[in-house]
């Protein structure tokens, strides 16, 4: 019987769900029972492993890239980058038919739909 609260499956589960913050002070903030980090520091000496080496090997079983919510971050940035290029390649575009370039060597060069040119003269 083991005298620790803090057990293998809580701490494996702690990695799975942080990806930056390891340490037990971090998993003392978020166990669902009450532990100390201090508590959390014995057991890993009593197992004669520490954090880092615990993070190590489990990492490879986590999604190296992002968590969750990074990737959603991530996606948002990306469809406002491209947002952001589109808005820009419109507004060189309108530059260019304000000054009488052809509107075929524009939507060719600039791989535009027709109707959106006229649209964009109208605006």
């Amino acid at each position: 019987m083991s005298n620790f609260k803090c057990t293998k499956e809580l701490y494996k589960a702690f990695l799975q769900a942080s990806s930056v913050r390891y340490s037990g002070l971090a998993l003392s903030e978020v166990s669902p029972t009450e532990l100390s980090h201090d508590s959390i520091s014995r057991w890993l000496k009593n197992k004669c492993f520490r954090p880092r080496e615990i993070w190590e090997i489990s990492e490879a079983y986590l999604d190296k890239n992002m968590s969750v919510a990074q990737k959603i971050e991530q996606q948002g940035l990306q469809r406002g980058l491209q947002q952001g290029r589109h808005e820009g390649e419109l507004s060189l575009a309108k530059k260019l038919l304000n000054q009488g370039i052809d509107l075929d060597l524009i939507k060719n060069a600039g791989g535009f739909s027709e109707q959106e040119l006229i649209e964009l003269e109208k605006a």
